[in-house]
């Protein structure tokens, strides 16, 4: 079978096309990610959108939405799932349950608490009064 040369040209330009738009992997995608818009290599796309810093990523606390990558850090500061520690006790545990440890199970908090007590009992504050919130 002969070929004319007309067509062999057309033959390989379209080949040439198929290969720049779909198979050439130095051809440039965009980042799938809202707000990223980075134009990668197809090569490297994938490694791209694992680490992109506007990926979606959880903080592990089933009350948060997801958030971007790159705000995780700002998340953290302020997220209920947080570990800080007791100011009493130090004894680390997540934020949300901070308040509920202090009062109802740290010894160390019942132990200030006392003290406390102790000392506006013996400077003679009426107790009623600065717990009922009534102005003196």
């Amino acid at each position: 079978a002969v070929v004319s040369t007309q067509s062999t040209g057309i033959q390989i330009n379209l080949r040439m096309d198929r290969h720049k738009a779909v198979l050439c992997p130095k051809r440039l995608l965009r980042c799938s990610h809202i707000n990223c818009g980075d134009w990668i290599q197809a090569d490297r796309l994938e490694r791209h959108e694992v680490t992109c810093s506007f990926r979606l990523i959880s903080c592990g606390e089933e009350v948060c939405e997801k958030i971007l990558a790159i705000s995780y850090e700002d998340h953290m500061e302020s997220c209920p799932g947080r570990l800080v520690r007791c100011r009493y006790c130090s004894k680390a545990m997540k934020h949300k349950t901070l308040l509920d440890h202090e009062f109802w199970h740290c010894f160390q908090f019942a132990i200030v608490l006392s003290i406390l007590f102790t000392f506006f009992l013996f400077w003679g504050f009426d107790l009623e009064t600065i717990f009922s919130h009534k102005k003196v």
